[in-house]
């Protein structure tokens, strides 16, 4: 059965040629070489918070951190070890910051209480007779009196107003909406939220003869100290015609993606370049798929593959 994810779906949106190179060329689509899953924005920060409303402590949650970078031991360079390891300062530090700030929401005391973690996300779609799998997760479910919350959190350089309006317009987050309804009925005279867990990547970095620990002291004590500079959320709710107008749209967008494969028409959105940082084809674009940039890059090891763990390495 054919499989679009919540990522695949969103990036076929963006740009279609970005969709065809992370997707499908090579037979799963490539990344570049060396690549590692970015350490700050990756799995970690959303299970080391998800971890802390399982009711794990705050040590044990940062020794898992410090856990998952010795992994990184031997697959990188030293430069990327280098890299590595600032970003385990910034994921250490905006954790123990987040622990502190939601102190009593993760003790369960107030109106949102959170009692799932890592919810997959697996319902079919007809298209015309074709099956198609939607697959992906989220992060928490919650719920309070009035409420079904859908938690998610995410990493970013910065919190600005159109950051937050490209993520809570973006087809990924009413996918979540799509989704709960697909596999849950909400209770009786609840609605259902997202709630959008805004963490901030720290801009600070290594002085010259500062040690890590001294390093990792001071982006802890950042993120203590400012917490409103940190950390941000929001809460989306879409009406129930919403919601049932982007199913219409998300079916267009999976008959898209059929007919441009079909036809090869990947067409490029040059506006998507720059939109979220960099793109990582940015130079296939620019130069083309000739040797010199196709080093830069290697085949993945299957399509999505946040579904298979393998996006490390």
């Amino acid at each position: 059965m054919h499989t679009e994810t919540q990522s695949s779906i969103t990036t076929f949106a963006e740009c279609k040629e970005k969709y065809r190179l992370a997707y499908l060329l090579n037979g799963h689509g490539i990344r570049p070489v060396g690549h590692v899953w970015p350490f700050f924005t990756g799995e970690n920060i959303h299970r080391s918070v998800a971890s802390l409303y399982k009711g794990l402590s705050l040590p044990k949650v940062l020794h898992w951190i410090d856990h998952r970078h010795l992994q990184l031991q031997g697959r990188l360079s030293a430069a990327q070890m280098q890299v590595s390891e600032m970003e385990r300062s910034m994921i250490r530090g905006a954790i123990t910051g987040y622990a502190s700030k939601y102190k009593k929401e993760i003790a369960g005391v107030g109106k949102k209480k959170f009692n799932q973690f890592e919810i997959p996300i697996d319902w079919n779609l007809d298209l015309r007779g074709r099956p198609i799998r939607i697959r992906g997760s989220m992060d928490m479910l919650g719920s309070s009196d009035k409420f079904v919350y859908i938690g998610e959190t995410k990493s970013t350089s910065q919190i600005s107003q159109s950051i937050k309006q490209d993520i809570e317009l973006a087809p990924q987050t009413m996918l979540y909406f799509i989704s709960y309804f697909e596999q849950f009925t909400p209770p009786k005279g609840k609605r259902v939220r997202i709630l959008f867990n805004y963490i901030r990547k720290s801009l600070l970095r290594q002085k010259k003869n500062e040690s890590i620990q001294q390093f990792m002291a001071r982006v802890q004590e950042d993120y203590l100290t400012r917490p409103d500079h940190y950390y941000h959320r929001e809460v989306v709710e879409r009406t129930t015609v919403e919601t049932l107008r982007f199913k219409q749209e998300l079916l267009k967008i999976l008959r898209d993606i059929r007919i441009t494969k079909k036809y090869n028409l990947w067409y490029k959105n040059r506006k998507a370049c720059n939109a979220r940082g960099r793109c990582p084809f940015f130079d296939i674009c620019l130069y083309g798929e000739v040797d010199s940039v196709m080093a830069m890059y290697r085949n993945k090891t299957a399509k999505h593959e946040e579904l298979t763990g393998s996006t490390n390495g």
